[in-house]
This record gives structure tokens, sequence and C-alpha cells, in this order.
């Protein structure tokens, strides 16, 4: 009975070492995902009903911190990308 539980048990080792041996797939490595902030500041502004002056001031005054509020995200996307970029190019 004890020679039956050996016997098994290296054929089962010799088939398992077979089986690894004849798998010729290289794996394929796994692409890294890329984190950068994402918002959507970069939006179209509502125009309010500007009657005086002093509206068209604060309107255009918002519409300028809006505008650089848009290329401080974009500036920063651009550099998160670059960066990824880069270190993906000397790990490859």
């Amino acid at each position: 009975m004890r020679y039956k539980i050996i016997k098994v048990g290296a054929i089962a080792l010799c088939l398992m070492t077979l089986a690894a041996c004849s798998n010729n797939v290289e794996p394929v490595p796994i692409q890294a995902k890329i984190l950068c902030p994402m918002t959507n500041r970069c939006q179209t502004m509502p125009i309010n009903d500007i009657q005086t002056n002093r509206d068209l001031a604060v309107a255009l005054d918002n519409a300028l911190n809006q505008t650089d509020l848009c290329v401080i995200e974009m500036q920063a996307l651009k550099h998160c990308i670059d960066t990824f970029n880069q270190t993906q190019g000397k790990s490859q």
C-alpha cells in the first residue's frame, strides 16, 4: 500500500513538471495605470445680466480667475503625464 502512494506521488510530480515545461507563452507585462489629478474647472462661465461698469468689472475678474485656474489645471495635468511617460520610458 505504501509503494502505491509513493508511486502516485512520483507520477503526479513528473506530470506537473512536464506541464510546467510545456508552457511556451511569454508573460505579458501589466501596464501601469496613470494617476493624475482630474478636475473640470475649464468650463464656460455663465454670463450674468451686466448692467453697470461694476458688474462688468466683477464679471471680468471672475473670468480671469477662472482662466488662471484652468491654465494651472492644464499645466499640472501635462506635468503629471510627462512625468509618467518619463518613468515608464526608464523602466522599460
